[in-house]
C-alpha cells in the first residue's frame, strides 16, 4: 500500500517538475550560455571568441529598437569547440 502511494506521489512530482527542453540541434544560446558551456565568462566569449573568423555567426532576431541580442545555434558552438580537441597519442 505504501509503495502505491509513493509511486503516485513520484509520478505527480515528475509531471509537475517536467522541464520542456529544446533539442540541442534547434536551441539558440546567448553569450551567457556559451560561457557556461565553455567554462569562461560571457565577456571572454564576446571579446575573445566571437571575433575569431571560424566562430559561428550570430542570429539577431528583430526587436522594436532594431537588432536584438546575438544568439548562436547551440550545435554550431559545440561543433566549433570540438574542432579544437587535441588528438592525444599514448
Amino acid at each position: 500500500m505504501e509503495t502505491e502511494i509513493i509511486d503516485r506521489l513520484a509520478n505527480e512530482l515528475a509531471q509537475r517538475i517536467q522541464v520542456n527542453t529544446i533539442p540541442i540541434q534547434h536551441d539558440l544560446w546567448d553569450a551567457q550560455t556559451i560561457a557556461q558551456y565553455l567554462k569562461v565568462t560571457p565577456r571572454h566569449v564576446l571579446q575573445r571568441y566571437t571575433p575569431l573568423p571560424d566562430f559561428p555567426q550570430p542570429i539577431r532576431l528583430p526587436s522594436a529598437k532594431g537588432n536584438g541580442q546575438p544568439r548562436w545555434k547551440a550545435k554550431e558552438i559545440i561543433g566549433w569547440a570540438e574542432g579544437y580537441q587535441e588528438n592525444r597519442r599514448f
